[in-house]
This record gives structure tokens, sequence and C-alpha cells, in this order.
């Protein structure tokens, strides 16, 4: 995790996966808050990689996210590339308190077509679960 120096009262957190993608068999888990009332903006240093799994069993990433009373949370990290043969399973909690707010992004990139590379065969499960209080 970097945290780079910026003008502003917003904390914004970089983070760095040293593993360079993610393939069969690998488990990645995450944990960030922005506690009451801050302002809390995280990001990734690069697009994450899904690579080719040479098992059943897919890579995971699962990430939790809390928003305390009158905070904000931004989660903006650069795309997540599928490629071709990924087993890559993707899960999302958000837990918001009733005032709390989000920014939520999440891009996808089906593969990189500009280099010639085609998706022939790609297990990928994504599941995003939001509450505020109690409430989905």
């Amino acid at each position: 995790m970097v945290f780079p120096r910026h003008a502003g009262r917003a904390l914004q957190a970089v983070t760095v996966n040293t593993a360079g993608g993610v393939t069969g068999g690998d488990r990645f888990d995450a944990q960030f808050a922005a506690g009451l009332g801050t302002d809390l903006t995280v990001t990734t240093q690069a697009a994450e990689r899904a690579y080719r799994a040479n098992s059943d069993t897919p890579g995971t990433v699962t990430t939790r996210l809390a928003v305390d009373a009158g905070a904000r949370l931004s989660w903006l990290p650069q795309e997540t590339i599928l490629f071709d043969g990924a087993a890559f399973s993707r899960r999302m909690t958000v837990d918001l308190a009733p005032d709390a707010q989000l920014l939520f992004v999440e891009p996808l990139v089906f593969g990189r077509t500009a280099g010639g590379e085609v998706l022939e065969q790609v297990r990928f499960h994504d599941t995003v679960t939001i509450r505020r209080g109690d409430t989905p």
C-alpha cells in the first residue's frame, strides 16, 4: 500500500499487487475502511490481470469496504484484464452507514484485442454486495 502526498483533506491509497496477476489457486484478500467523517480514495498502481489457470481452482480476490457515518469512499481501481483460459472469482462486500457515500467503479476488459488476443474460454464469477445499514 502506498499513500501519495497531495493537497486536500482526502486520503489516497494505492494498492500494489506484487504478484503481477492472478492465476488458478491464487488468493488475495483486502479490507479498507473510511472512518467517521473521513474521505478515502482507493486505487491500484496498474491493471489487475487474470491469467490462464492450469487447474480447476480459480484465482480469487475478496475485498471488503466499510464506510462509517459521514464518510466517503471512492473505489477507483484500474481495469481487470481477463486473459484466455483465465479462471477468476471476485467478491466485493461493501457496508455503508446510513449517511455514508460511495463512488464505485470496477472496469473489466475482455482480453487485449488491439494486440490480436482472442478470448475463447474464460471462467469468471463476480459478486458485489452493497448494504446500507442492514439493507441490501
